[in-house]
């Protein structure tokens, strides 16, 4: 599933994560909708200043990092500037610099005392893979 980030309300990349799904398969289930606190900690498979979300229902350990495709999002978010929708991919988040830069913002934001939120919405009209409902719409 793909979509767009946005930093303070300004598009900054594109997104990949897993499918939405009524009920959680682990490591194949997209983040629900909702607003988190995000942070920066050292993780042991994607060094330091990465990218975390805190207190994801049903989720541990979410991530913001860099992905090929969704079967190396395992719930976490994959960041790039390049999707091939048909595909099911993502680049340029290592490559181009899109993952780093994000984490510089992140940074800069925690090292002046600002709060740091990510808000994931869902969109209008997606469904539940695994049940055919619509999802909550959120705008």
């Amino acid at each position: 599933m793909t979509g767009s980030l946005y930093v303070d309300r300004i598009y900054f990349c594109r997104t990949l994560e897993d499918e939405l799904r009524a009920v959680k398969v682990s490591n194949e289930t997209a983040i629900p909708a909702g607003t988190y606190k995000v942070v920066l900690e050292n993780s042991p498979k994607f060094g330091p200043d990465t990218i975390t979300l805190l207190d994801v229902p049903g989720f541990t350990y979410v991530r913001i990092h860099s992905v090929r495709n969704d079967d190396d999002t395992s719930g976490c978010i994959g960041v790039g500037d390049q999707v091939n929708e048909a595909l099911g991919t993502i680049s340029g988040g290592l490559a181009r610099g899109v993952q780093a830069g994000l984490q510089q913002r992140v940074k800069l934001a925690l090292d002046h005392g600002d709060p740091v939120m990510i808000e994931i919405l869902n969109a209008r009209g997606a469904r539940f893979v695994d049940s055919g409902e619509l999802a909550t719409f959120n705008a």
